[in-house]
C-alpha cells in the first residue's frame, strides 16, 4: 500500500497526545490525522483502500481505512464509491459498522444510491446506534428516508433521537414532514422544540 496511506493509518490509530506550540498538551495525534483524512480528494487511493478493506482481518486498521475512505468519497462524490461504503455495512462487525455509519453525514448521496441498508440501521433499540444511523441520512434526497424519520412516534422516542431527526429533516424534509414537526413543536419544550421549529421554518423557506 502507498507509504503515505500506511503512515496516515498509523497516525489515526495513535492516541498519543501532541504538544502545542506553547508546550502544553494539544490534540491527540489521531484527532489531527482524522482531520487530515477528511481533506483528502485523491481518488487514485481508492482501489487499494477498497482492496485492503475487503481482505484485511485487522479491525483497528480497517476502521482507520474506512475513515480515510470516507474523506475521499465525501470530496470526490462518485456514486459507485458511495454505494461501496453503504454495501460494506452489513459485512462488518458492530464496532466497525458504527465507524462506517459515522462517515455518511457529510456525504451527498444521490437517488441512484440504494440507501436501504442505512434505513435498516435506523431500526435498532440501541439509542446511540440509532442516532448515528439517523445522522447518516443527511444529504439523502430519497423520499423513503424522510418517510422513515417522520414515522417515529413523537411520544415514545428519546429526546436525543428526535433532536437528530429534526436536524436531518431540516436538510431533507419536504411538506410531508410538516405535521410531524408540528407535533413536536406543540408537545415538546426547550432545545428540541427549537430544533423542530428551525426545521419547520427552513422547509417552508425552501418551498416558498
Amino acid at each position: 500500500m502507498n507509504k503515505y496511506i500506511l503512515d496516515l493509518i498509523s497516525r489515526i490509530n495513535d492516541k498519543t497526545e501532541e504538544r502545542d506550540e506553547r508546550g502544553g498538551i494539544g490534540q491527540h495525534t489521531s484527532f489531527n490525522a482524522i482531520r487530515e483524512a477528511g481533506q483528502l480528494n485523491d481518488a487514485s487511493f481508492l482501489p487499494e483502500l477498497k482492496d485492503f478493506i475487503i481482505n484485511s482481518p485487522h479491525q483497528e486498521d480497517k476502521i482507520a481505512v474506512y475513515i480515510i475512505l470516507g474523506g475521499i468519497i465525501r470530496n470526490t462524490n462518485k456514486i459507485d464509491d458511495i454505494q461501496f461504503l453503504i454495501d460494506r455495512i452489513d459485512k462488518e462487525d458492530k464496532i466497525t459498522k458504527h465507524y462506517i455509519l459515522k462517515q455518511f453525514p457529510p456525504i451527498r448521496k444521490t437517488l441512484e444510491n440504494d440507501i436501504s441498508t442505512l434505513l435498516q440501521c435506523v431500526d435498532t433499540n440501541d439509542i446511540g446506534e440509532k442516532i448515528t444511523a439517523i445522522g447518516s441520512l443527511f444529504y439523502a434526497p430519497h423520499p423513503e428516508a424522510e418517510q422513515k424519520l417522520i414515522g417515529f412516534n413523537v411520544t415514545k422516542e428519546e429526546k436525543e433521537v428526535l433532536q437528530i431527526t429534526c436536524a436531518v429533516l431540516s436538510d431533507i424534509g419536504t411538506m410531508a414532514s410538516i405535521p410531524f414537526l408540528q407535533s413536536i413543536i406543540s408537545t415538546k419544550k426547550g432545545e428540541l422544540k427549537k430544533m423542530a421549529k428551525y426545521a419547520y421554518d427552513r422547509i417552508l423557506k425552501n418551498i416558498l
